[in-house]
Formats: structure tokens, sequence, C-alpha cells
């Protein structure tokens, strides 16, 4: 999945040449393209009365119940959690319109109690 891709090239930004994290937060513009996924949720899908997850290139079906954090669920907070706290990327961000700070700060009730037991680096995001 990209955002797999996305969250390792933000992990290792400080390894990159500055050209390359310039050109994914400003010309591709990767918070806007990352910030309505953990709304949509993408790779969940209902099918036949149970849920399943589009994980390692396949559907795979899930027990029952409503779905708790998925390994893309993971690695899209990952992606946001340093694209977001990065001091560099961060910088870069344009984070003082305040329709873009605002979509930011909505993402806020997307962080779960299970998320961040799954994920706690996100607890830093939470604030």
């Amino acid at each position: 999945m990209k955002t797999t891709t996305h969250r390792y090239l933000l992990e290792h930004s400080g390894e990159l040449p500055l050209g390359v994290l310039t050109r994914l937060l400003t010309v591709h513009d990767l918070l806007s393209l990352l910030l309505p996924l953990p709304a949509t949720r993408p790779w969940l899908q209902r099918h036949e009365n149970h849920w399943r997850v589009f994980t390692q290139g396949t559907w795979q079906r899930l027990p029952q119940g409503v779905p708790g954090p998925q390994p893309p669920d993971v690695q899209l907070w990952l992606a946001l959690h340093h694209v977001l706290l990065d001091p560099i990327a961060r910088s870069k961000l344009g984070l003082d319109s305040p329709n873009r700070l605002d979509r930011v700060l909505q993402l806020r009730r997307h962080l779960t109690e299970a998320l961040l037991t799954k994920v706690p680096p996100l607890r830093q995001l939470q604030r």
C-alpha cells in the first residue's frame, strides 16, 4: 500500500535530500492526501454480514464484530505522526491556514483508545 511507502519515506526524512521531502509535502501535498483516510478507511469493507480488510494485497475476512485498528490504520497513523511531529516536515506544511489547521484538528476524534493502546507513539499526536 502506498501509505506504507509514505510512512517509510517520512520516517527516514532526515536521510533524504531536502528536495524529496519538499516535493512530497508541497508539490504532492501529502498531508491533504492522508487527512481524509482515517474517516473513510478505504481498506475496510462490509461484505455479506462480515468485515474484510485489504492487507498484503488481498481482502481478508475479519472475525465478527466492529474491526479495531488494522495494519493499514497503523501505517496511516504512523505516517501522520511523522508528518505532523517532525520539525523539518512541519515547517513545510503551512499549518498557519485556519482551514488546514481545522482539518488536522479533526483527526483527534479518530484517535481511539484502542488505537492509542496499539500504537503508543500516537499519544504525542493526541496533544
